[in-house]
């Protein structure tokens, strides 16, 4: 069976044809993806007794290279309520390839018409976020797991809690037995002192290690200082546990 010269020439033509028409809807999909926008938004709630419980923080990701301006960014609930989470003017950058934190703004109270509303940005409520920018707002893709317990592979951890104890400001643990506040050239310091009599933290003196005969009591903590004429160098002073004053709180 022989093929006719027109039939050959036909389909040489469309050979040539054909790797254009399997490229231009190729070429459509990368000109949407370089122009279309992808943001990932993750999101804190903050409660007070004093305003309106809202989204307290905001980090939003720029999943592609090229800025987007942010006029505004809103919040649904449920697909029924919208609210304005934070205005900005001027528009604030959110930069190609990076993040961008954002504290918004107390309010006192939410109204829809005349009646006050209370939102709800807690599960099962579903919350959904809209960056507005120039053309169409752009639907933020929550991504909220930033705790361990909510990847699969570490199901099966054990999690350790961290608990934080302060005293003026200090972080201490169960190692500190004793806490030196004083006054020293107008201004407030504060000592810890180890269970080993060791003095620590806010500590620039000599004498920095207490006997440990003085160590049994707040008592013999400051007669050590009192000893080495610290209480002669400091404005004034005082010693306290602060794990006996953190149980009296």
């Amino acid at each position: 069976m022989s093929i006719q010269p027109e039939v050959f020439e036909s389909v040489k033509e469309f050979l040539k044809v054909a790797p254009g028409l399997i490229l231009l809807p190729l070429s459509g999909y990368l000109a949407w993806k370089k122009i279309s926008n992808k943001v990932l938004a993750s999101f804190s709630t903050y409660h007070s007794r004093t305003s309106a419980s809202r989204i307290g923080n905001i980090v939003l990701s720029n999943l592609k290279d090229k800025p987007v301006p942010i006029f505004s960014i809103y919040a649904t609930i449920d697909r029924h309520i919208a609210i304005k989470v934070e205005e900005f003017n001027p528009p604030i950058i959110l930069k190609g390839l990076e993040s961008l934190s954002i504290d918004t703004s107390p309010v006192s109270n939410y109204y829809i018409g005349k009646d006050e509303y209370e939102p709800n940005f807690m599960p099962p409520r579903k919350i959904e976020l809209y960056v507005f920018s120039i053309g169409r707002p752009i639907k933020c893709k929550i991504t909220n797991s930033h705790s361990i317990e909510s990847f699969k592979e570490f199901s099966h951890y054990s999690t350790a809690i961290s608990s934080t104890r302060k005293f003026n400001g200090f972080v201490y643990n169960d190692n500190v037995l004793y806490a030196i506040i004083y006054h020293f050239e107008g201004k407030l310091k504060t000592a810890f002192v180890e269970d080993g009599g060791f003095i620590t933290n806010e500590w620039d003196f000599q004498y920095n290690m207490i006997p440990k005969e003085q160590m049994k009591n707040i008592s013999g903590v400051i007669d050590f200082l009192k000893h080495c004429k610290y209480n002669e160098l400091f404005t004034n002073f005082s010693v306290i546990s602060p794990t006996e004053n953190e149980r009296r709180q």
